[in-house]
C-alpha cells in the first residue's frame, strides 16, 4: 500500500463521520445532515449552534452570579447576627447601639504661631505640676 492509498481511505472515513446524520439539538427528534452539500443548510446548523453555545454560556453566567448573591446574603446575615450578639453581650443595657468610633477631639489652633495647643493651664496648675515633677530629695545615707 502506498502513502495516497492510505490517505484516500483515511478521507473516505473522514467524510463518512462528517455525513452521518446528527440528532438536531432543539430537542424534536428531526434528523439533520451535519453537511449535505448545502452551504444553506449547514450555515443554519452552525448558526443554531452558536446560538445554543451562547444561550448556555448566558445561564452559566447568570447561575454563577446568583450563586455569589446567595454566598454575599449569608455572609452579611453572620455578620449583623454575631453583631447584635456582641452588643447583647458586651454592651450595657441603656446603650443598645452599636459600637461607634468616637472622634477625637478637635484641636485648637493658635492663630499666631499655629502651634497646637491641648488645654491652656493655669499658672497655679503649672507650679503644682513642677513641684510633683521636681526630682524627690535623697535618702539620708546610712
Amino acid at each position: 500500500k502506498t502513502k495516497d492509498d492510505r490517505l484516500t481511505k483515511d478521507m473516505e472515513s473522514f467524510f463518512k463521520m462528517q455525513n452521518k446524520s446528527k440528532i438536531s439539538e432543539t430537542g424534536s427528534h428531526v434528523e439533520l445532515p451535519y453537511y449535505s452539500g448545502n452551504d444553506s443548510e449547514h450555515r443554519i446548523v452552525n448558526i443554531k449552534k452558536k446560538q445554543q453555545k451562547k444561550v448556555v454560556k448566558r445561564n452559566n453566567i447568570a447561575r454563577s452570579r446568583q450563586s455569589m448573591n446567595k454566598k454575599l446574603k449569608n455572609r452579611y446575615k453572620n455578620i449583623h447576627y454575631i453583631r447584635k450578639k456582641l452588643n447583647k453581650r458586651y454592651l450595657s443595657d441603656e446603650s443598645n447601639t452599636s459600637i461607634q468610633i468616637v472622634p477625637e477631639p478637635e484641636m485648637e489652633y493658635d492663630n499666631e504661631s499655629d502651634i497646637v495647643l491641648k488645654e491652656e493651664t493655669t499658672e497655679s496648675e503649672t507650679a503644682s505640676l513642677t513641684r510633683e515633677m521636681s526630682p524627690s530629695p535623697p535618702p539620708p545615707p546610712m
